[in-house]
């Protein structure tokens, strides 16, 4: 019972607070989603108006920007009926070399400035052939404007008689065919007419004359210097005709050209000046720059001769079209027309817009004027400005608090996981790393235990082969080989010994030693004597004495091993008080053999009986305790006494059969 009141406490907890509070977060929630749509909404809105906004300005921006350049034009008394012709000629100029209309019609705004009054034809077309030039000479359009302007001021005279087009369509030509001639360019021509001013005008020499002496002094000099050197000479010619004593006039007192001055003087000092006729020359023109003039030109004379009439040849633009055509680019032109286009979609529409414009800008000078007259309501106005961008921007911060909670925990959970994964590295790492540890070890102990192996067995192997060669161990196999030959000979002697006497190599053997008649001992009582211990004996004793010959040993036998007597040793026994002959030990104990008292009996006589010999039993007694307590057995022994046995042959026998 008590447990189920818990239980219903605890629901009931759940109940009134874990709802509600679920209830909060629902509308805290909601507040944030609400607050992030309504931001979206206005963050859209204006960002769709501005970019509605920039893109009409965009696309008006080329037809605004040559309504700017042609109000400019416009202000120096130009009529709209020429700003249209300026207008239309900017444009195809454009279209045809890619170069900027609305610099076109700035360059215009400088020349009718320059110029003065001009029809919109003179102005189009002047402001052309400045254009053209420009392009030829890689100059920009300002610079060749002001050229051109310097040029009208200069040969004013020709080219009010000419007609002032045709005027700036001929220096055109010409300063483009002087800058192709002399590798020279459009602005050093500028620079070289701007220095030497009026001077070669005043001297009665042509445009032509002058562009060419200019453009060949610019080979090695720069086109300001050029000019000052030729002004320099120019202005020397009248005080150098009395101080050389010669005339550089014509008939109607006009100076003469530039060749013929220069082919007076080179018959006078020659092709090269010494440096008393360069002090000459200088005393008479009055200057160095005059001096160096006369230097340059004096090797070349038909040169400039040649230079000058290339460069009169050109009395229209034609040159200037053609260089400036070879430096056209496509891409360039591309631009140019894509700029044509907005701005003729835009140039009719325009003046409509600008109404709109003119409108809005009007009414919001009305709203400038009511701020001043009424403050207070502008006061207010203003805070409530404020107030709603106060409001956006609580919104706004909420929801960029929601936006940076949700980053944080976004950036907690994938920093988790990352540390997470981390962490599982390092471990992975670990165990990789103990695992190599163990690896390494069991390397290291595999390693250890085949050392050892390899050095025990090794060891091994030179201690066995170290026993092998030594002579103890020839001694011990030589032991062991003896023995396991004793081992064998005594469990198989009967059998060995009874094939040899019935084989027939032995028969014929006999045949031949008794027919030979030997006396002694026959050869089969020899052979039936043999025991295989006096083989082993025999055998030992050799091995010993050559064992002894190896230096540093020497076995005596005499205590260590036991001794066997030999199959010819008598021993004398009394059996009744009768002498009789006993064998050695070992004939007598040997199996198969004659009975002890047949050969006894076959062997006794007078003359053969000795002394008793010491008793068998103790001599066997001493050997058994030389032989360190080892048992030898000798086999079965049979004993026939025809005669009976004495009391002491009776108490050996009893010691053999017990083993003693």
């Amino acid at each position: 019972m008590r447990h189920l009141e818990q239980l219903m406490l605890t629901v009931g907890l759940v109940d009134k607070v874990t709802r509600p509070i679920q209830g909060i977060n629902q509308q805290i929630q909601q507040t944030g989603e609400l607050g992030r749509q309504s931001m979206d909404r206005m963050v859209g809105g204006a960002a769709g108006l501005a970019a509605s906004s920039v893109a009409l300005y965009q696309a008006l921006m080329p037809a605004i920007e040559m309504d700017r350049v042609l109000g400019e034009v416009k202000s120096l008394g130009v009529v709209q009926e020429d700003l249209d012709q300026l207008s239309q000629t900017a444009t195809e100029f454009s279209i045809e070399f890619g170069k900027s209309a609305t610099e076109f019609v700035g360059a215009a705004y400088d020349i009718k400035s320059a110029m003065g009054d001009l029809s919109g034809e003179e102005l189009a077309g002047i402001t052309k052939s400045s254009a053209v030039l420009a392009a030829a000479t890689k100059a920009d359009t300002a610079t060749i404007t002001a050229y051109m302007g310097t040029m009208y001021g200069t040969f004013k005279k020709q080219a009010d008689a000419m007609g002032k087009d045709n005027f700036a369509a001929m220096v055109a030509g010409q300063t483009a065919q002087a800058v192709e001639s002399f590798k020279t360019t459009g602005a050093e021509m500028s620079a070289a007419f701007t220095s030497i001013g009026a001077a070669g005008t005043a001297a009665g020499a042509s445009m032509a004359e002058q562009m060419a002496v200019l453009g060949t002094l610019q080979a090695t000099m720069s086109g300001s210097e050029a000019g000052t050197k030729y002004k320099s000479f120019l202005n020397g010619i009248a005080g150098a005709q009395d101080k050389l004593n010669m005339s550089f006039v014509d008939g109607n007192g006009n100076a003469l050209g530039m060749v013929e001055i220069l082919q007076k003087l080179k018959d006078q000092f020659g092709d090269t000046l010494t440096v008393a006729e360069s002090d000459a020359l200088k005393k008479a023109f009055g200057s160095d720059e005059a001096v160096a003039l006369i230097k340059q030109m004096l090797p070349d004379i038909d040169g400039l001769a040649n230079s000058i009439n290339n460069v009169g040849r050109q009395t229209g633009m034609d040159k200037a079209t053609q260089m400036a055509g070879a430096m056209t680019d496509q891409w360039e032109r591309l631009g140019a027309v894509w700029f044509a286009l907005r701005a003729g979609a835009g140039a009719s529409v325009l003046p409509t817009i600008n109404e709109l414009v003119g409108s809005l800008v009007d009414g919001m000078a009305v709203l400038v004027k009511w701020t001043q007259l009424f403050p207070n309501l502008t006061e207010i106005v203003t805070w409530a400005a404020i107030g709603f961008a106060a409001l956006t921007a609580v919104a706004a911060s909420w929801t960029l608090i929601m936006g940076i909670g949700g980053s944080i925990m976004a950036f907690y959970g994938g920093a988790m996981s990352g540390l997470i994964g981390l962490m599982k590295l390092l471990r992975l790492g670990f165990v990789l790393t103990k695992t190599a540890q163990l690896a390494w070890m069991a390397i290291q102990a595999v390693a250890a235990a085949g050392t050892f192996l390899l050095t025990g067995a090794f060891s091994a192997l030179g201690v066995a082969m170290a026993f092998v060669f030594s002579p103890f161990f020839l001694i011990i196999a030589a032991l062991a080989l003896l023995a396991v030959g004793a081992v064998w000979l005594a469990r198989n002697w009967d059998s060995l010994k009874a094939s040899i006497m019935e084989s027939e190599a032995f028969t014929t053997l006999m045949g031949l030693l008794d027919a030979a008649q030997l006396k002694w001992q026959s050869f089969m009582d020899m052979l039936g004597n043999l025991s295989p211990f006096d083989l082993l004996g025999s055998a030992l004793d050799w091995l010993i004495e050559k064992i002894n010959l190896i230096p540093g040993i020497n076995i005596n036998m005499g205590s260590s091993a036991p001794t066997v007597p030999r199959a010819t040793q008598e021993v004398t026994r009394s059996y009744s008080g009768a002498p009789i002959e006993q064998s050695n030990l070992a004939r007598a104990l040997s199996p198969g053999q004659d009975s002890i008292n047949q050969r006894l009996a076959a062997s006794r006589t007078p003359d053969t009986v000795k002394a008793p010999s010491p008793p068998l039993m103790p001599q066997m007694a001493r050997v058994a305790s030389q032989n360190s307590g080892k048992t030898v057995q000798f086999g079965d022994v049979h004993i026939k006494a025809e005669q009976g046995m004495d009391p002491q042959a009776l108490a050996e026998w009893e010691e053999l059969q017990h083993g003693f």
